[in-house]
């Protein structure tokens, strides 16, 4: 839940970046800051990287590889916002951070009774 708050922010900033461009002129729409993609990372880092070992990571290391994933896709999701106005900004996200991330560490993925279900934010939200 926390996460889903912390990506709605997220949206949000842009969304009112985007409104204030075109009161100004028109112009590319802003990414949210740095700031606000940590606050991403944090929250999907929340329980000290614990869930990365479910996919054989260590989990200090859970900020950098997070970020390698929040960063790109929030990029991707906003420089497309044009294109799909009417799509949902945290679904996509957490979708492109679900893909990306499988695609590159779900071959680790441990199969143990503490793995065996999906891990909230590594789930697709509900519609």
């Amino acid at each position: 839940m926390r996460l889903l708050v912390a990506l709605a922010f997220v949206s949000s900033l842009h969304l009112f970046s985007v409104a204030v461009s075109c009161a100004e002129a028109p112009a590319r729409p802003a990414l949210p800051d740095k700031v606000s993609i940590s606050k991403v990372v944090d929250e999907i880092c929340a329980d000290g990287g614990a869930w990365l070992k479910c996919y054989s990571l260590d989990p200090s290391s859970c900020e950098e590889v997070t970020a390698a994933f929040v960063e790109p896709c929030v990029k991707t999701i906003f420089a497309n916002a044009s294109k799909s106005p009417g799509a949902h900004p945290v679904g996509q996200l957490l979708g492109c951070f679900n893909q990306e991330f499988m695609r590159k560490y779900g071959y680790g993925e441990v199969k143990t009774p503490e793995c065996a279900h999906p891990l909230k934010h590594l789930m697709k939200p509900q519609q």
